[in-house]
C-alpha cells in the first residue's frame, strides 16, 4: 500500500475528504520526524514506537577492492512494533508458517541431501557408460 492508498482507505474509513487525509496525514509524519530528529522517542501504544539511534564511527571495507576505509558516525531511526500490532500480523499468516522450522526452508533443506545423492548418482553411472565404451 502506497501513500495515496492509505489515503483513499483512510478517508473511506472515516468518511472524511480526500484533503483533509492527506493534510492530518502530512502533520503527523512531519511532527514524528521532527521530534526523532530533535533526539525524542515517539511512542504509540499497541502500534509501536520510533527512536533515533546514534551509530558510531568504524573500520570498514571495500567489498570490490578489499581497501579498508573509514566509516563515518551516523544517526538514523529504529522502529520497534507493538505487541498489539505484532499480535494482529502473526494473527494474519496461516497456522503453517507461524511455526519456527517448518515452512520453505524446511522444505528446502530436507530436499538438499537427496539431490546431492541423485547427481553423485548420475555421475557414477555415466562414469560406468564410459569405462564399459573402452
Amino acid at each position: 500500500m502506497n501513500r495515496a492508498e492509505l489515503i483513499s482507505a483512510v478517508s473511506d474509513a472515516t468518511a472524511l475528504p480526500h484533503e483533509q487525509v492527506d493534510a492530518t496525514l502530512r502533520a503527523v509524519l512531519d511532527q514524528i520526524v521532527a521530534a526523532t530528529a530533535a533526539g525524542q522517542k515517539i511512542t504509540l501504544t499497541g502500534f509501536g514506537s520510533f527512536q533515533p539511534m546514534d551509530r558510531s564511527a568504524r573500520a570498514g571495507r571495500n567489498p570490490a577492492t578489499g581497501e579498508a576505509l573509514q566509516i563515518p558516525a551516523t544517526r538514523s531511526v529504529s522502529f520497534k512494533a507493538g505487541a498489539t500490532y505484532k499480535a494482529q500480523v502473526a494473527a494474519s499468516l496461516p497456522a503453517a508458517k507461524n511455526k519456527k522450522g517448518s515452512g520453505a526452508k524446511a522444505a528446502t533443506a530436507a530436499k538438499k541431501p537427496a539431490a546431492k545423492k541423485a547427481a553423485a548418482g548420475t555421475k557414477s553411472a555415466a562414469k560406468k557408460k564410459s569405462s564399459t565404451k573402452k
